[in-house]
């Protein structure tokens, strides 16, 4: 993977000379800077020339991001509007052959930010959208330019909030060169599960922006998983580009745009936003690069619940939902030959307990504690690599419940060094 930073970290108003972020990411360790469609027509060929000389002599590759004006709109129910648009794509196209930009992301689609006042029309958009990009993809490839649609949260777009919406929009256009692009800041809003996210994505991921939820530098929250994010990119063969879309500073069109109301750093000067940009850069390069926190590790994520056996289910549930502030998430009961065995599963946060009677219980002393259960991404990967470390997994334990659960669940037993019964959990 190569890895990059968007120019505008660094900037309160839209536009730069780029060639001064070209130096300094070459300098704080990036293999790309991302530059803004916005202004590129109004360069001249000697600063264009400038430019391209400039990244090919500290060896940067240049990207390109865009979020298109209301007036550039390719949805929009007025043909002008969707004419003017493949105007400027036109000319925009010519610049990026110029500078050897082959890549251009953002919500190329529709047009950003959203204005939500106006009435909103998501079908009649998609479809014209759909059809108006198939129309710049064949422009875009005359140019070997790959358009990245970008999943957007719901604040600043509506025709694509989700990757399963960008992957069905992507299909739908159906050109080579229209991908996916996902960025963890719009994602961490919208997604249930990133790592998910980015695995329905394979085959279609063109671009991949990362930030923080609060769109500082990766590296500088607690909030994003990155170590789950590398590992969901390694999953599908991901080798692409990986640009930081940060954006710190209050003030300026920037912020304003970027709705950011308060500088998210203390004593934002230019020497603690570079080193902060270099340390943010290691950081990314050492948990995506490293495969023994990433792809080699087992794709384990945490305690999915405790297993308790009980002898009265009534009053064991209104123990814990009346005392100890538990709440039902899932009740069953599964015949066996002395009868049924009802389950019923608790929770209060993070802790989730399974109860289990059985129809003829069996005394056990001080406690009834049967087992931990360890939530799994995927069981068949876990099982592989615990066997492959000579972990022997019991017979007849292994189990594919679709009555588990909304969507089903699968598990697994083994024994630990004290016999404890160890349950691997995947919940589908």
């Amino acid at each position: 993977m190569k890895y990059g930073i968007y120019y505008a970290y660094w900037e309160k108003e839209w536009g730069a000379d780029y060639t001064v972020y070209v130096k300094k990411a070459a300098e704080l360790g990036f293999d790309i800077l991302e530059i803004s469609c916005a202004g590129l027509c109004d360069m001249t060929a000697q600063q264009i020339e400038q430019l391209w000389l400039c990244s090919r002599e500290y060896n940067i590759q240049l990207t390109a991001g865009y979020g298109p004006t209301a007036q550039e709109n390719l949805a929009s129910q007025d043909a002008d509007i969707v004419q003017n648009a493949f105007r400027f794509w036109q000319k925009t196209f010519a610049v990026l052959k110029a500078l050897h930009i082959t890549q251009v992301g953002g919500g190329l689609y529709t047009y950003w930010p959203a204005n939500y006042a106006a009435p909103i029309d998501k079908q009649g958009d998609l479809q014209r959208s759909i059809q108006n990009m198939k129309k710049l993809a064949k422009m875009a490839k005359q140019y070997n330019i790959t358009l990245c649609m970008e999943v957007l949260n719901r604040h600043e777009g509506y025709l694509i909030n989700t990757c399963k919406e960008c992957v069905e929009y992507v299909k739908a256009v159906d050109e080579p060169n229209v991908k996916v692009m996902l960025d963890t800041y719009h994602m961490n809003m919208e997604e249930d599960d990133l790592y998910d996210a980015i695995i329905m994505a394979k085959g279609h991921l063109g671009h991949v922006h990362v930030g923080e939820n609060n769109r500082r530098l990766p590296g500088q929250g607690k909030l994003i998983d990155w170590q789950s994010i590398a590992a969901a990119l390694h999953k599908i063969g991901y080798d692409g580009t990986v640009v930081m879309e940060p954006f710190v500073l209050s003030g300026g069109q920037v912020g304003t745009d970027i709705r950011v109301w308060r500088n998210l750093i203390d004593s934002p000067s230019q020497a603690r936003l570079d080193a902060d940009a270099a340390k943010s850069v290691q950081f990314l390069r050492s948990v995506f690069e490293d495969f023994t926190c990433a792809e080699q590790q087992l794709p384990m994520k945490n305690l999915a619940h405790v297993g308790l056996f009980i002898t009265d289910m009534q009053q064991t549930v209104a123990f814990y939902t009346s005392l100890l502030q538990f709440n039902v998430i899932w009740q069953n009961t599964n015949p066996s030959p002395q009868g049924d065995i009802q389950v019923t599963f608790v929770q209060n946060g993070n802790l989730i307990l399974e109860l289990v009677q059985f129809p003829v219980p069996q005394q056990r002393g001080d406690g009834w504690f049967d087992h931990v259960a360890i939530k799994v991404k995927n069981l068949d990967t876990v099982i592989q690599k615990l066997q492959q470390k000579g972990i022997t997994f019991e017979e007849g334990t292994r189990e594919d419940a679709p009555q588990v659960f909304e969507n089903g669940s699968r598990w697994v037993l083994f024994r630990g060094p004290d016999n404890e019964h160890i349950e691997l959990n995947e919940v589908l």
